[in-house]
């Protein structure tokens, strides 16, 4: 079985970045009981990852080293909570089970006797420990901030590019892909920008696609309309108006956020192109009717 090559990044502010896998995996940094870190390193959690932490070390860092809690604390004596001169102030551990057994339990198997007193115990013991970080290779890159590794948003489908897979799926967000199924989402956030439009798509499965709109503007016309043998009623007439746009289904970009980024962008110009089409009075009709502008 071939061991899934580890790779380390520099970040902006010149430390390194580890993913917490390989080597790593299983050592949980983030509550006290489970690993404190020694020394000049911290942990940070990836957003929209599913909990990917990442560690980070100074650039010249071989090893991080660590205490983890060996134990349980022991109880050494039980010092008394409650004014009962009768009983002492404090008790021996190993005097407590003589001393408590004659009071009884409690419906939860505790002695009766703890209601009376708590109980002091050791100090905590650990072991200290050191992870060896020279097994991870420098990540193919110039400079990698923190944050890039972040999943700028979970509902986008990201398809890394095939040449960067082996890098791993930790890093998935920061390597060069594309986003992908863009064509329906495109025309769903465009359609609920811009109320006063209709769009949808066609074309569906080629690489590029169409998006269509249709514009309604009323002008000061208006048209006869027979109602029964006699009766005539005039409504206002109005101009229809459509257009089409391009809409890739896929974006291709240096890293998923850059995507996300090129995605707003064109889902702004596609909005704007739209709410540009203005109505204007159309002087061949002596300005009763509309013509399209913008």
């Amino acid at each position: 079985m071939t061991q899934t090559t580890l790779f380390r990044a520099p970040t902006a502010d010149g430390r390194m970045m580890y993913a917490l896998d390989g080597p790593l995996l299983g050592i949980d940094f983030s509550t006290f009981a489970g690993a404190e870190l020694i020394g000049p390193a911290e942990v940070i959690q990836r957003r929209g990852y599913s909990g990917q932490r990442f560690l980070i070390t100074p650039a010249d860092a071989t090893e991080v080293r660590y205490r983890r809690a060996t134990g349980t604390r022991a109880i050494t004596s039980w010092t008394r909570t409650r004014d009962v001169p009768a009983f002492p102030e404090t008790i021996a551990a190993a005097d407590w089970a003589a001393f408590a057994k004659p009071f009884g339990y409690d419906d939860d198997g505790d002695f009766t006797a703890q209601e009376f007193y708590r109980p002091e115990y050791a100090e905590q013991q650990y072991e200290e420990l050191s992870i060896d970080l020279t097994s991870y290779r420098d990540f193919p890159v110039n400079v990698l901030d923190p944050e890039s590794v972040d999943d700028p948003d979970e509902t986008f489908t990201w398809e890394v590019a095939a040449a960067h897979l082996v890098f791993g799926e930790a890093f998935a967000s920061a390597m060069p892909g594309a986003l992908t199924g863009l064509r329906e989402r495109i025309a769903k956030e465009v359609d609920a920008l811009t109320p006063h439009a209709k769009v949808w798509t066609h074309k569906a499965r080629e690489g590029v696609v169409e998006g269509s709109v249709s514009l309604v503007f009323e002008d000061k016309r208006t048209r006869a309309v027979k109602e029964g043998r006699k009766r005539v009623r005039h409504v206002a007439q109005s101009r229809d108006w459509s257009f089409s746009f391009p809409i890739p289904n896929t974006l291709a970009a240096s890293s998923k956020a850059d995507a996300v980024r090129k995605y707003r962008a064109l889902v702004d110009d596609i909005v704007r192109q739209i709410v540009s089409k203005k109505a204007a009075v159309c002087a061949a009709c002596d300005g009763e009717g509309v013509v399209i502008v913008g």
